[in-house]
């Protein structure tokens, strides 16, 4: 669940790349949490698709099961530029060791010890 500007919570589909150094997230997604509202940088962003002008802006939270990420940076992809869904990347996967079940389509999250 993406929590957003003012509140707004989505549950959407995210898939999990750990070659993405950032979470990505489609144009259509951050408007739907307001974070095109508010004032961003842009960056390139290397993709095996290659490479992209995207926004960076702050997403307020970010919920896993029961763990929530506060404050997490995102890169804001044109719709139809790179992917339908939004992507959890390492920027968020490294703050937990992670084991990815693929038998059970299942991430499990460990709070790192260090």
């Amino acid at each position: 669940t993406l929590v957003g500007n003012n509140h707004q919570r989505r549950t959407l589909p995210m898939l999990i790349d750990t070659s993405a150094s950032i979470t990505v997230l489609t144009t259509a997604q951050a408007d739907a949490l307001q974070l095109t509202a508010i004032k961003t940088k842009t960056r390139n962003i290397k993709t095996f698709q290659g490479t992209f002008a995207a926004r960076i802006a702050t997403l307020p939270a970010i919920e896993l099961g029961p763990l929530s990420i506060p404050n997490l940076e995102v890169a804001i992809i044109a719709d139809g530029k790179f992917t339908e869904y939004g992507l959890l990347g390492m920027n968020l996967l490294k703050r937990y060791l992670f084991v990815l079940d693929d038998e059970r389509n299942e991430l499990t999250l460990i709070p790192d010890p260090h």
